[in-house]
């Protein structure tokens, strides 16, 4: 299964919440899946919805998940489905 897991910013980042990315990640290598991480930027509304005119195309995911910080920058994604 491909997977593109939205993030704000670098899943590197030092917080709880990228650290659970980072191990959904691992979790999803490990079982086979092919995941990628998908960086948009990390800003409030409503700075955060124009964002999502350029938000980077996710190709050919099979699923996309989405950190809750990264929602505003899907608007346009979920208008597509």
């Amino acid at each position: 299964m491909r997977v593109a897991l939205v993030v704000p910013g670098s899943v590197d980042a030092t917080s709880g919440g990228f650290a659970y990315d980072r191990a959904l990640l691992e979790e999803l290598r490990a079982a086979g899946d092919e995941a990628r991480v998908v960086s948009v930027p990390w800003r409030r509304y409503p700075l955060g919805v124009v964002d999502a005119l350029s938000t980077p195309p996710l190709g050919d995911a099979d699923v996309v998940l989405a950190d809750e910080l990264a929602h505003p920058a899907l608007l346009r994604l979920d208008a597509d489905a």
